[in-house]
């Protein structure tokens, strides 16, 4: 029964691929990482150590481990509930732990994932030790069909994107090939940059130049992350730089030297240049338009 489940969900895999493939153009050819681990089943308790690592591989490496999250999130997005990924995630973490690594019981994380692999077994086979080769097999069931219900919400996470307006698709496919590559554009960091200047009292800060400052290491810094949400770690990358901005009298402003000797009908030299670092002090202290801005130099 193992074996005709695992091929199952192994036919359940390649339709979500080719979905996948559909929904993004080939932009995004495979949802699930290879897997080298062979699994079969004529020993029962084999079976299952050679079954969590299979799917221990899909949920925790390479890219099918930014696929599953990013479903995952668009799950809760479209059913307006969680989806049952990250508890088997973590329940697939544990039973790996317990089984194929030293667990030390006196520290709490391992105590940990050895209760929610004994929880498990309780629940599966009614016991949590002295396990048979019947019982095996029916954890090896069990595993099966928790992973293939997730496979189908991604299955039909993904019909319902392929039947979305194009441009929506595109957006998200965008979106996607961020997630997987760490290449956010710009304008992703700009959305924030407007939003958090406004919460810090600069909604007229030129969020353009700020950005394309900054744009660069923050994108060295993503690309080192592992598991993150974009938004909110943009969030903090853009609220420590500004804040050091203002620290060092260095926020962009919403004039340039043209816009002065052009205002003020003043010719090139030195003088432009030190009304231009009073306008920045201006600004610092009274966040404001580029008309209001040039009006209160000229009041000096």
């Amino acid at each position: 029964m193992s074996a005709k489940k695992f091929f199952a969900i192994q036919q359940q895999m390649l339709v979500i691929d080719e979905l996948l493939n559909n929904i993004s153009n080939g932009k995004i050819n495979k949802f699930f990482t290879p897997v080298s681990v062979i699994v079969q089943f004529n020993s029962a308790e084999a079976g299952f150590m050679r079954l969590i690592s299979f799917i221990y591989i899909l949920l925790h490496e390479d890219d099918s481990k930014v696929n599953f999250q990013f479903i995952a999130d668009k799950i809760q997005s479209y059913k307006g509930s969680n989806s049952s990924y990250k508890s088997f995630k973590n329940l697939i973490h544990s039973v790996r732990t317990v089984l194929q690594h030293n667990v030390d019981v006196k520290k709490a994380a391992d105590q940990e994932k050895v209760f929610i692999y004994e929880d498990w077994l309780n629940l599966s086979i009614g016991k949590s030790s002295n396990l048979k080769s019947k019982d095996w097999g029916i954890c090896c069931d069990k595993i099966i069909d928790e992973f293939s219900i997730i496979l189908k919400e991604i299955e039909e996470t993904l019909k319902y994107i392929q039947n979305l307006e194009r441009d929506i698709i595109e957006l998200i496919v965008e979106d996607w090939i961020s997630k997987l590559t760490h290449q956010y554009p710009i304008y992703k960091f700009r959305d924030i940059a407007s939003s958090v200047a406004k919460n810090l009292g600069f909604p007229t800060l030129d969020d353009e130049r700020f950005c394309q400052r900054h744009y660069g290491h923050w994108i060295v810094e993503l690309s080192r992350q592992k598991d993150y949400d974009f938004t909110e770690y943009a969030t903090r990358q853009i609220e420590r730089d500004f804040l050091k901005d203002f620290q060092e009298f260095n926020l962009p402003i919403p004039i340039d030297a043209t816009d002065i000797m052009d205002y003020l009908n003043l010719s090139p030299g030195k003088h432009i240049g030190e009304l231009l670092s009073k306008a920045k002090v201006l600004y610092i202290n009274t966040p404001c338009s580029k008309g209001d801005l040039l009006r209160l130099l000229k009041e000096l």
